[in-house]
């Protein structure tokens, strides 16, 4: 009985973890661009300005 309950609650932890993984990854990806974006829009402003 434990044999067969352990497996049974660790599945939906392995399911339900890679898509909630997957989620906060693109979320943070979306973060980095936009971040990345503004922070290379404001290195290349700051060298036109000061060149």
């Amino acid at each position: 009985m434990l044999i067969d309950s352990s497996p049974g609650d660790a599945r939906p932890l392995v399911d339900d973890l890679p898509s909630e993984a997957l989620s906060f990854d693109r979320a943070q990806i979306g973060w980095w661009c936009l971040v990345t974006a503004q922070a290379i829009v404001v290195i290349v402003l700051f060298i036109l300005f000061v060149t």
